[in-house]
């Protein structure tokens, strides 16, 4: 769950034939500077978080926010299905925060309520819940039948549909657009681009990337939920998964209760199964026993997207950022932090990886500052970049090669074809024929 910052003032799924709904098509009337794809919490946020910062954005998406795999999420601040990352508790930490400064804005959906996790074998409690408020050891006397260990705490748990229509409020309010159905077929990332006139696009399409980019490594794991009418119930309830059992867990929202739930790795289906449903029921009511004959009001399913490991990448995350703020200052450029860590990346992955060959051969002795490198390039049937520093004979053999001087920022957006002439800071010099070159040679992805 993410969050943007409190103002101062589905994802996609299969259909039945299996084929995977396409995102967006002819954008161009509204000429955004972004077009964000994908309209669950992931794609809503950044859309806030954007256009709240002065710049046109359009979010196309293939479902609109209340059909997405987010609607039919629980849902609590929790670290779950995230896989191992060292980013991973900072993100939640930021998340945190926001969602805890939301809950005295009402129209967001967002309380802070207490409540138990358990687990049926002895364990200990994970890192994260030991910092949140209330956190406690849960006595004998407070597990429920079945489980050996738990823990109380209090959280923010979020009533997703309200949340949902909240960040869409203040996405209109900030003159976001959210295209039309008929506008949201995009097939692939190259489609989106040769369809919209923003500058940036950003994929939150959630499973629905698995064909976007695509990214084959991202599986589905379905989450089935009901919704109950609730029985009183002020607390929330989580029983963990393990071999033995499913996941359980009791969300209790106002008048309503959702109840859930399940892992189901690799599954596409998004019709509720009606056996599943039963089992919910019925699990859930040995956790509350006021459950029993609670009437039903809602089932839902989502797909959560997960993948082996993150997949955003520094250099990725630098470039991606420097699109959106150039969207809104011309002069932005990538943070210097990011380039001193990234630009002897070029030489060694970059150039070969991302470098066009030519047919006619290129050399260009390329020398950079901040900080300060000495590249040799050679571009024919394949590209390579030879560090010069320190190296006296390959230094000799960079005779006769042309020359080119820029700030190694501007080398780092070369290489990811960002440097086109409207963003060329005036410190690169060069022949207008070897950049147009150097261009041809990174034309970018």
């Amino acid at each position: 769950m993410i969050s943007p910052p409190r103002r101062a003032r589905t994802e996609p799924a299969r259909t039945r034939a299996g084929k995977t709904p396409r995102y967006g098509r002819e954008m161009t009337s509204s000429e955004p500077d972004v077009l964000v794809i994908g309209a669950g919490v992931s794609g809503l946020t950044t859309a806030v978080c954007v256009a709240e910062a002065g710049v046109r954005v359009t979010i196309s998406a293939a479902r609109p926010p209340a059909q997405t795999t987010s609607a039919a999420a629980g849902a609590i601040w929790a670290p779950h299905l995230v896989g191992l990352d060292d980013r991973v508790a900072r993100w939640g930490a930021a998340t945190l925060a926001r969602l805890l400064d939301l809950v005295t804005e009402p129209a967001a959906g967002v309380r802070e309520v207490a409540g138990r996790q358990a687990s049926r074998v002895k364990a200990d409690p994970p890192d994260w819940v030991t910092a949140l408020g209330g956190f406690r050891l849960c006595t004998d006397g407070e597990l429920p039948a079945g489980f050996a260990a738990g823990w109380r705490f209090a959280a923010p748990v979020v009533t997703m549909p309200v949340y949902l229509a909240y960040l869409l409020a203040r996405f209109r309010a900030a003159g976001g657009r959210l295209a039309a159905a008929r506008d949201s077929a995009f097939g692939s990332l190259p489609e989106a681009a040769s369809r919209t006139s923003a500058r940036v696009i950003v994929n939150c399409a959630g499973i629905g990337a698995r064909d976007l980019v695509p990214d084959r490594e991202l599986m589905p794991v379905r989450g089935q939920v009901v919704v109950a009418a609730n029985p009183g119930l002020t607390e929330f309830f989580i029983g963990l998964a393990d071999e033995s059992a499913d996941l359980t867990y009791v969300f209790p929202h106002g008048d309503t209760v959702v109840l859930g739930g399940t892992e189901g790795r690799g599954d596409w289906s998004l019709e509720p199964d009606p056996a599943t449903a039963e089992r919910i029921l019925r699990d859930c009511a040995a956790i509350e026993p006021g459950l029993r004959g609670a009437r039903v009001m809602a089932h839902r399913v989502g797909l959560r997207p997960v993948r082996p490991m993150v997949r955003l990448r520094l250099g990725e995350h630098a470039l991606h950022t420097w699109d959106v703020a150039v969207a809104v200052d011309p002069a932005a450029v990538v943070s210097a932090d990011a380039v001193a860590l990234l630009i002897d990346n070029v030489p060694q992955f970059l150039a070969p990886r991302l470098g066009k060959p030519q047919e006619v051969p290129l050399r260009l002795r390329i020398r950079t500052v901040r900080p300060d490198r000495d590249y040799l390039l050679r571009a024919a049937e394949a590209v390579s970049m030879t560090d010069l520093r320190g190296d006296a004979a390959a230094a000799a053999g960079a005779e006769g090669a042309g020359e080119v001087s820029m700030p190694a920022e501007a080398l780092l957006r070369l290489s990811y074809g960002r440097l086109d002439p409207a963003h060329t800071p005036a410190e690169v010099v060069a022949s207008p024929d070897d950049l147009d070159r150097l261009r041809g040679v990174f034309p970018g992805f």
